[in-house]
């Protein structure tokens, strides 16, 4: 974990939350403390800030796939508070990463608080930050691993049309995307009478529909990681 500190740059602040609770991606409610929030400034109530992204075990859990299996060189779409980034760097079948941040107020934020410095020089000398159009940028050297997380929300309507265009960009080998298996899910059974999802209608779902190479990893059981993950938000009541 970063040695996140409080700080504010433009319409960003960075801020630590004291003691709460969350609930995990996949798992169940975690007692927190000292979890790092990046907000943003609302456009029309100043005073109101809006959390973009928290280091909750549901944001970590929900992106520990993407550090998992990256390789080669991996892109990843959206700064953030760079968590993923630096575990991807950490990785040692990782041989570079490079960070694509629209807003260059967030890159000056994450660079001010010098969240990086906890890591030695060969780690930190893997991670390049772009600040750069993730729908439009390009990459002059081959992708082997691409992560997109560009959206405020889980499941946003656009989120596969959005990495579709990525990928067109980038032509990468593996894609993996923030909340890619409520995509999946509500493919799977929103069009279809299936009472549990398999290795099979998931594979039939990316490659057939999506035409993507998504990263469907088969040393675990995702599938159950799948329904595991649109139970939990049911317990929430949130959207799947």
């Amino acid at each position: 974990m970063p040695d996140y500190k409080p700080g504010e740059y433009g319409d960003w602040r960075l801020s630590i939350m004291g003691l709460g609770h969350d609930y995990g991606y996949t798992t169940g409610v975690w007692m927190v403390v000292n979890v790092p929030i990046l907000s943003r400034r609302n456009k029309n109530l100043k005073h109101k800030w809006e959390s973009w992204m928290s280091l909750t075990p549901h944001e970590i859990e929900s992106q520990e796939l993407g550090v998992k299996y990256g390789f080669g060189h991996v892109v990843v779409m959206g700064l953030g508070l760079g968590w993923l980034a630096a575990n991807a760097a950490l990785n040692p079948k990782v041989t570079k990463v490079t960070i694509i941040e629209l807003d260059p107020s967030v890159i000056e934020l994450f660079n001010n608080l010098g969240s990086l410095k906890g890591l030695s020089d060969d780690i930190r000398n893997k991670i390049t930050i772009v600040c750069a159009d993730a729908l439009k940028w390009k990459s002059d050297i081959k992708v082997d691993f691409l992560y997109v997380d560009i959206w405020k929300n889980l499941n946003e309507q656009s989120a596969l049309n959005d990495v579709r265009i990525i990928q067109n960009n980038l032509n990468a080998t593996v894609i993996y995307y923030w909340g890619q298996e409520l995509t999946i899910y509500d493919e799977v059974k929103n069009h279809n009478d299936i009472k549990k999802i398999s290795y099979k209608t998931i594979d039939h779902i990316v490659n057939k529909k999506f035409n993507l190479p998504l990263l469907i990893p088969k040393d675990m059981d995702y599938p159950e990681m799948i329904e595991k993950v649109v139970e939990n938000r049911k317990k929430r009541g949130l959207k799947t």
